[in-house]
C-alpha cells in the first residue's frame, strides 16, 4: 500500500471517529434546560434524599434512553439531571417520586416496631409511573411540585 492510500484510509477513519465520538460525547440530546424547584406533598417539604423521576413522554432525546432524576435536599427542593448531566432535554414528562429513597420519617415520642410499615406521606399513584397524572413540560415548567397524601 502506498503512503497516500494509507494516509487517505488514516483520514477517513479518524474522521468517522470524530463523528462518532461527537455523537456519543454530546448524547445527541441536544440542549439541555435548567429543571429545579420545590418538591411539596400538602404544603409541606418532601424528605431529604427522596427521588423525583422524570418520564419522557414527548421528549426529544435523539432515541437515546434517558434517565432523569433529581434528589430533594435538605428544603425540599430538587434539580434534575439526564444521564448524569445537569439538565432536561425539551419536551413533556410524566412525574414519580421514589419514596423509598429517604429516610424513615418518625414522629418524636412515638416507638417504631421492627418491620411495621412505614405511614405513607405520599398517594401511591405518584410513585407509579402509569398511574400519575402529574406531568412537566420543559422547558416551559412550572417546575414546583406539589403532591398529595
Amino acid at each position: 500500500m502506498s503512503t497516500r492510500a494509507f494516509v487517505a484510509r488514516l483520514r477517513v477513519k479518524f474522521l468517522g471517529v470524530v463523528c462518532l465520538a461527537a455523537a456519543i460525547g454530546c448524547g445527541g440530546l441536544g440542549k439541555l434546560h435548567t429543571v429545579e424547584g420545590k418538591a411539596e406533598v400538602d404544603g409541606k417539604p418532601l424528605p431529604q434524599g427522596v427521588k423525583i423521576h422524570f418520564w419522557p413522554q414527548t421528549a426529544k432525546t435523539g432515541g437515546i434512553p434517558v434517565d432523569v432524576v433529581g434528589t430533594v435536599d435538605s428544603s425540599g427542593k430538587y434539580k434534575m439531571e439526564t444521564n448524569g448531566r445537569s439538565g432536561v432535554p425539551p419536551g413533556k414528562y410524566k412525574v414519580t417520586v421514589n419514596m423509598a429513597a429517604s429516610a424513615p420519617v418518625l414522629e418524636p415520642g412515638k416507638v417504631v416496631t421492627p418491620g411495621a410499615a412505614q405511614q405513607k406521606l405520599i398517594n401511591p399513584k405518584f410513585e407509579d409511573q402509569s398511574k400519575t397524572d402529574l406531568v412537566v413540560s420543559v422547558p416551559e415548567g412550572p417546575f414546583d411540585l406539589q403532591f398529595t397524601k
